[in-house]
């Protein structure tokens, strides 16, 4: 079935050609149509920055199955990196085939959990219980200092219940811990509204920072956070030691991913469905204000990280717009003015106008079965996933794109599983390497640092 739907696309292509592009007047028409519609050049300069990774130059950490939708990653100073899964757990990886189970804060770790529940729970204001579903995402220390020595306390965002502080144990877990592990909730309101989707956080002092990607949609209706035609995302701050929090920034379409500026005085906010990132100025006298960093990316951004020494950030994304083939890749015109056609008439519906298709689509989307299958496609189409180093101006520097065993990808972070202390690090490609998470229920990727850095 797919030899006939590539052959004949191919065969009246041909057709075409011999019909219509045998005399010179019909020949120039038809370059002349091509000219209209080949957007060859203005993807040149992006198509430069692509380096494209084939499945043997990464590695696809199994771990036996047990490691799945590793979304956000946290590098341990003394060694290892600390994940949380789409089962609910949250573990510490120790090496490319060895793991640790931290904590489990949801039934979802030892199967399955009440998903309609926990949603009803939420938008009637009432809290979960801990053997609700859970979905850790952001993680943060809760004193950065403190975590070189043996006692580690993690601040996380659940997708369901909000801002938790998780202590590490000081004894490995066993594997696969099956009931919920103790949390506190210090935050489960903002503004007069809990969160519903609690997606990424940073901690500055005293004030923890994190995105509510959505007041409507969350795990498990990801899909229709995509067509949502309203803003209803929010930027949200909690004082540790007043234990009060403001909302900073609302209306947002889908915020996500944060890191800090490299002089600490702003924090930068990918925000997903406009395709841009926002600087916030959080200290100083500019406190508050808000300007557009890069705007109008040609691939929807994730999370985004912070890379060591001032080489920049990494934007993890797992769709980009379509790109032309190299010039000369097809024998047929007529077939490269189809394809030029395909791509414009895609990336016009789900880039600049998805917010119109939104408002079209997203009332069916009321209907359960059809919301299930639209979050099944997302973590399904688009392939490979795709990394972007952006230096500290915000200027694209390298799109690492990833072969299609990493697809749905959310994040790219630079780590080790040895010591990774903060400050200048020596970076090897014999120790730092790019570890790759996903949305869906994915393994993780490990990419070689030489794939960013061509100087390592």
């Amino acid at each position: 079935m797919k030899f006939v739907a590539v052959l004949f696309p191919v065969g009246a292509a041909v057709l075409l050609d011999t019909l219509f592009y045998a005399s010179t007047g019909r020949k120039q028409f038809v370059n002349f149509l091509f000219q209209q519609v080949d957007d060859s050049e203005a993807a040149r300069e992006w198509l430069a920055l692509r380096k494209t990774l084939t499945v043997d130059e990464v590695k696809v950490l199994e771990y036996g199955g047990a490691v799945k939708g590793a979304e956000a990653f946290l590098q341990d100073p003394a060694g290892g990196v600390y994940t949380g899964l789409i089962d609910g757990r949250i573990v510490k990886l120790l090496s490319d085939d060895d793991y640790v189970d931290i904590a489990c804060l949801g039934s979802n770790c030892g199967g399955a959990c009440a998903l309609a529940e926990a949603k009803k729970k939420q938008t009637e204001g009432n809290n979960l219980t801990p053997d609700s579903c859970s979905r850790p995402l952001g993680l943060q220390f809760l004193d950065p200092e403190a975590a070189t020595g043996t006692t580690k306390t993690l601040l996380v965002c659940d997708v369901f219940r909000g801002l938790l502080k998780v202590n590490v144990p000081a004894e490995h877990q066993p594997k696969r811990l099956q009931g919920p592990s103790p949390f506190e909730v210090l935050l489960s309101e903002a503004g007069g509204q809990r969160p519903y989707f609690s997606n990424a956080l940073l901690k500055h002092g005293d004030h923890v920072y994190f995105t509510d990607s959505s007041q409507t949609n969350n795990f498990g209706t990801k899909g229709r956070i995509i067509l949502e035609p309203d803003a209803t995302g929010r930027l949200v701050e909690f004082n540790m030691k007043t234990k009060q929090a403001r909302v900073v920034l609302d209306k947002l379409d889908f915020p996500n991913g944060l890191a800090f500026t490299p002089d600490r005085d702003a924090i930068l906010m990918v925000e997903t469905k406009t395709r841009s990132i926002k600087k916030i100025q959080i200290t100083g006298p500019r406190k508050g204000q808000v300007e557009d960093w890069v705007r109008e990316l040609p691939f929807v951004p994730d999370n985004i990280t912070e890379l060591p020494d001032g080489l920049g950030y990494l934007v993890g994304s797992a769709f980009v717009k379509k790109f032309p083939p190299p010039k000369g890749s097809s024998p047929s015109v007529a077939l490269s003015i189809f394809k030029a056609v395909h791509r414009r008439v895609a990336n016009a519906l789900l880039f600049t106008h998805l917010k119109t298709v939104g408002r079209i689509l997203y009332p069916l989307t009321d209907f359960g079965p059809l919301s299930s299958a639209l979050d099944a496609l997302l973590t399904k189409i688009g392939g490979g996933g795709h990394l972007f180093h952006l230096d500290t101006q915000g200027k694209v520097r390298r799109w690492i794109s990833l072969p299609p065993q990493c697809p749905a990808v959310s994040e790219g972070t630079l780590v080790s599983w040895g010591k990774f202390p903060a400050g200048h690090v020596k970076l090897s490609a014999d120790s730092h390497f790019l570890l790759v998470g996903s949305f869906a229920k994915n393994s993780i990727c490990k990419v070689p640092l030489g794939a960013l850095l061509d100087s390592i």
